[in-house]
């Protein structure tokens, strides 16, 4: 594809949470602009102005506009030119324990791999626009061409078999003038980016009792060797249902993503040309450590 517009999320960044996210929907133009009318249609239909990861409830209308949101989201990147990149990272790593850690410098790093992984995928389209969530500590308007042109040269350099096409310097990406911040309070996809990138990143802390639970919900905990009762809060009961709406209906697009040994959310990291990829982030070796202050 020549040109695609990429919207962005994190999740968990705030506060002292152990597994952080990033989350996009990249695409073409008209598809993501469908797929925004049909998010916000969910909204309107069920009276709930933010879908953000944040704002799970045990409310009927909110459990339903989340459900749906969920269906048509993994649906459009079956049917459409969409994609879902999700990447997740362990604040409690060999990488990530260290004195003096800088954590906004991380996150642009993170960003690095997230764009990198988005423009393989994508086989390094020409033009690009980018709309990350305006709420992070990170100056876009600066850092915005260093983070593409570092993917850019990450996919260069990393990966093999990419056919550029032309003259090199012909295929240098350009920056569109819509490269910009937007709310996430204005803005469908991001709030959908961050819900389901807020539900698989708490498979990693939720993994196991949500397999409980969810065995014992479906009448299976007894072949599994799971006790007959498993008591969950509202809270939990609430991310639960939409954690397994989320499995459910990417198993019904056959996407891959699934509950690995390790009892948490990823995609299978061989299956590159699936819509959906889903994966932990791991340091590479010793040398590999996150930035300091």
């Amino acid at each position: 594809m020549e040109e695609i517009s990429i919207y962005s999320d994190e999740s968990g960044i705030h506060g002292s949470e152990r597994y952080q996210a990033i989350g996009a929907f990249s695409g073409g133009a008209e598809d993501l602009t469908e797929l925004e009318k049909a998010i916000a249609e969910m909204q309107v239909k069920h009276g709930v102005s933010n879908v953000s990861y944040k704002n799970i409830s045990d409310s009927y209308d909110v459990q339903n506009a989340m459900r749906e949101i969920i269906k048509v989201c993994l649906g459009q990147c079956v049917s459409a030119q969409v994609r879902l990149d999700i990447i997740i990272w362990d604040m409690q790593d060999k990488r990530h324990k260290i004195i003096g850690r800088d954590d906004n410098e991380n996150l642009k790093r993170m960003y690095y791999r997230l764009l990198a992984q988005i423009m393989y995928r994508w086989r390094v389209p020409r033009l690009i626009s980018f709309y990350p969530d305006e709420k992070i500590s990170i100056n876009w308007s600066d850092d915005i061409q260093k983070f593409i042109t570092t993917a850019r040269k990450i996919v260069d350099t990393q990966f093999h078999g990419i056919t550029l096409g032309g003259n090199r310097r012909e295929n240098k990406i350009k920056f569109t003038e819509t490269s910009e911040e937007v709310d996430d309070n204005d803005e469908p996809l991001v709030q959908a980016a961050d819900l389901i990138a807020g539900l698989v990143r708490k498979s990693y802390e939720e993994g196991e009792s949500f397999e409980r639970w969810a065995s014992s919900a479906d009448g299976n905990q007894q072949s599994l060797g799971f006790e007959a009762q498993v008591e969950v809060s509202n809270a939990q009961r609430s991310r639960f249902e939409l954690m397994k709406k989320l499995r459910t209906t990417a198993k019904s697009h056959s996407l891959g993503l699934r509950f690995r040994e390790n009892q948490r959310l990823e995609t299978n990291k061989y299956h590159q040309s699936k819509p959906l990829n889903v994966w932990k982030f791991e340091h590479q070796d010793g040398h590999d450590q996150a930035p300091v202050r």
